[in-house]
């Protein structure tokens, strides 16, 4: 009985596993501020899933393509995932994006989110009966995602049947829809191209025909989650090919960018720009807020008041953000990385040092820590701009610095995709590890 009251299955498919996110003691993403979940409370995520539903309806225009069988599949549904493929997708004709698309044979997204709200009742029934504290506690805050979980499992199948792909590639293994696609695809052509930094206590991969990584940072929290019988590819970032070939180069401070997030407090932020606009006069001073950050108008009202840079996130992509700016603050998130491969040198913005160093860019001493403001100005200070070279630290998340193929990681990425044999023996180092993964790193 207590088994039960544990566990949400439904045709072979564990749902609390679908969403390991929010229902894993491990990932332990529930212990987070409140701005970096959903909004909780049962009514509000049924709500939610109503009003997504509406706006797919409104926004539901499919143009007049076919995906035809036998392709190469890339999911993604956000501009994160989506950006993972956007440098391959165009490489070969066989190559098509689903999931937020408009092929008349598309991604049925419509289908899966009418379909979940017949759902409700079963997810009600299934909070009264679950016992286990967390994931009692997740229904709270994902509702909603249960409900296109049961969804998901009854029509996704049957579309990927229907639509037989030669191979699916994801960008994210901890959502629902891309944990139904792994299962289904497992071992028959299912690959992995990597949209963001791994973190510690994610799940583990398991049976990838590619799984194409960026660099020995990756592969070490990789191997440490247990991951088993993949083919893992170091080829570099693919989305940081711009990036690297507009390496830029400055004998002196010109601009200041500053990108925040919810989890940067308000008080700290506005001392923080003041002390620059008060320490460094002649230089450019931008403001680039997270684009779901609550404060957002706030901060911009800020900017306009005090004669700063507003960049809007929501409108200026990060590349353009980075070719204003010789210099970056941040805090948690992957922007350093865009920086670095700019030869930007970059400030974690670490005040009272109450950070976790999420992706671990402090512990390869690849930024600066910025502990206090005074500790900021200090390091401004004595950065001497006429002898940067920032790029080379990225080695351990970008494979690709300093070889051949340096901002050519798309390029690699195709011929494996394509299983181009000769090219992997010629270019790439095997080895098994102890989980049966094959791991190739680059030959330099």
């Amino acid at each position: 009985k207590l088994k039960f009251q544990n566990k949400m299955n439904f045709k072979n498919f564990d749902i609390f596993d679908l969403n390991y996110e929010y229902c894993s003691d491990e990932f332990g993403i529930l212990d987070t501020t409140k701005d970096n979940l959903p909004k909780k409370g049962i009514l509000s995520r049924i709500l939610s899933l109503i009003k997504a539903t509406l706006l797919i309806i409104i926004n539901n225009k499919k143009k007049g393509y076919i995906i035809p069988n036998n392709s190469i599949l890339f999911f993604g549904l956000n501009n994160n995932e989506k950006l993972a493929f956007s440098n391959v997708l165009n490489l070969h004709n066989s190559h098509h994006q689903i999931g937020d698309d408009r092929y008349i044979n598309g991604f049925p997204i419509l289908k899966i989110y009418l379909t979940s709200l017949l759902f409700i009742p079963m997810v009600l029934f299934y909070y009264f009966k679950t016992k286990d504290t967390l994931k009692k506690l997740s229904f709270k805050y994902v509702f909603d995602f249960y409900c296109l979980s049961f969804a998901a499992i009854l029509i996704i199948p049957n579309y990927l049947n229907k639509l037989k792909p030669k191979k699916i590639l994801v960008s994210n293994h901890t959502r629902p829809f891309q944990r139904i696609i792994m299962k289904l695809f497992i071992s028959r052509g299912l690959g992995y191209m990597q949209h963001a930094s791994f973190i510690n206590n994610m799940p583990p991969f398991k049976d990838f025909d590619y799984l194409l990584i960026n660099g020995q940072e990756s592969l070490n929290k990789l191997l440490n989650s247990n991951s088993s019988n993949n083919n893992i590819f170091l080829i570099g970032n693919v989305k940081q090919e711009s990036f690297l070939i507009n390496t830029k180069s400055s004998n002196k401070l010109l601009s200041i960018g500053v990108c925040i997030n919810h989890l940067d407090e308000f008080s700290n932020v506005n001392s923080l720009i003041k002390k620059l606009k008060e320490s460094f006069p002649s230089s450019k001073l931008y403001l680039r807020p997270h684009p779901v950050d609550p404060r957002f108008k706030k901060f911009k009202e800020i900017c306009s008041r005090n004669e700063i840079m507003f960049s809007d996130s929501r409108k200026i992509s990060s590349f353009n953000f980075l070719k204003s700016v010789n210099l970056l603050i941040a805090g948690d998130s992957n922007i350093h990385i865009e920086a670095l491969s700019m030869n930007i040198p970059c400030i974690y913005l670490n005040f009272e040092n109450k950070k976790l160093d999420w992706y671990g860019f402090l512990k390869y001493g690849m930024l600066y820590n910025g502990y206090s403001v005074n500790q900021i100005k200090k390091i401004i200070n004595n950065i001497d701009f006429e002898k940067i070279n920032v790029k080379k630290l990225l080695k351990p998340f970008n494979s690709s610095i300093n070889t051949l193929y340096e901002g050519k990681s798309s390029s690699l990425a195709l011929k494996i995709i394509h299983d181009n044999k000769s090219f992997i023996e010629n270019k790439f180092k095997r080895k098994i590890d102890i989980n049966n993964n094959y791991i190739y790193n680059l030959k330099e």
